[in-house]
């Protein structure tokens, strides 16, 4: 049976997945803002444990319009995280969670780590 949370504490914790979707993004036009790349935005249905709301996509296109990436969020109710996403591309698919520092276990501070790699494809 799934759960829906609602309240403040819900709506707080889908803001700041939200804004940290679009700071990823940001940094990623950032970095291939020289690249002979397509970075197109896109948005998803997001159905999860805090609710249903909208969050956005991102896809990296060649100049011929092929996908190279698709970042896919995969919601804000994460085990041990404060989000994950899927990445698709031709090499396969990578699982990203949002880690926040946690003495002594790991040396992350508010980032995204990938965290698994399979072989499938967009």
């Amino acid at each position: 049976m799934n759960t829906i949370v609602e309240g403040p504490h819900a709506l707080a914790k889908k803001q700041l997945y939200l804004q940290r979707l679009n700071q990823f993004y940001t940094d990623i036009r950032n970095w291939l803002q020289d690249e002979p790349l397509i970075v197109e935005p896109g948005e998803t249905d997001m159905i999860e444990a805090l609710g249903q709301y909208k969050a956005p996509q991102l896809f990296i296109k060649s100049e011929a319009g092929e996908v190279l990436a698709a970042f896919q969020p995969t919601g804000a109710s994460v085990l041990l995280a404060e989000g994950a996403m899927d990445v698709k591309g031709g090499i396969g698919l990578e699982y990203v969670l949002y880690m926040l520092k946690s003495e002594p276990q790991t040396f992350f501070r508010y980032r995204w780590l990938v965290l698994a790699r399979t072989t499938r494809g967009c």
